[in-house]
Parts: structure tokens; sequence; C-alpha cells
């Protein structure tokens, strides 16, 4: 996506338009780990992993005629 501010003719009629895309994400995380050494060489591995995603998409798109 990118912005664009531009004018469209069609005849004798103007058109301003603007097209102005934006987006914002956000994907933290949280990982927790738990090792365990037990007799006769044995170990308890734990991995516990957690995340979100959050994303944010506007696209607003006006046109009009001049007046």
């Amino acid at each position: 996506m990118s912005d664009r501010i531009s004018t469209l003719h069609e005849g004798e009629t103007s058109y301003s338009i603007s097209d102005l895309p934006s987006s914002k994400v956000a994907i933290p995380s949280l990982d927790i780990y738990y090792q365990r050494n037990l007799k006769n060489k044995q170990t308890i591995y734990v991995d516990a992993v957690g995340s979100y995603l959050d994303s944010k998409n506007k696209r607003p798109f006006v046109q009009k005629t001049p007046g």
C-alpha cells in the first residue's frame, strides 16, 4: 500500500482523490522455560510459549469535486 493524492479529470469535471493507507502490527510474546534434573541421569524440560497478535489497518479513500 502507498499514499496517493491526485486529481482526476473527467471531461469538464475534476475530482480530488486521496488514498492514505496505514497499518500497525504488534506481536508481543512470552517464553517460559523450566528444567529439572532428576536421579539416574533423567531430566524434565517444560517450555510454555504465549503470543498475542494485534493489527490495525486503515484505508480512507476520499473522492470529491472542488466547489
